[in-house]
């Protein structure tokens, strides 16, 4: 998934639904072994807005 640009939040999340749940510091250590470099958090003004309420239901993300 990082080839692919993901972050680790959403590598974290996509492992967690797996049933596979990994931190953020053990997702870097598997890239880093894996020899991928790493990608530096985008600027907040590209990452988008926050989460919001829609039709009541709050995100968790």
């Amino acid at each position: 998934m990082r080839a692919a640009g993901h972050s680790i939040d959403e590598i974290a999340q996509a492992l967690a639904a797996e049933g596979t749940p990994l931190n953020r510091t053990g997702i870097a250590e598997v890239i880093a072994a894996e020899g991928l470099p790493r990608l530096w958090r985008r600027p907040e003004a590209e990452r988008g807005g926050p989460a919001r309420e829609i039709e009541g239901v709050q995100s968790s993300v």
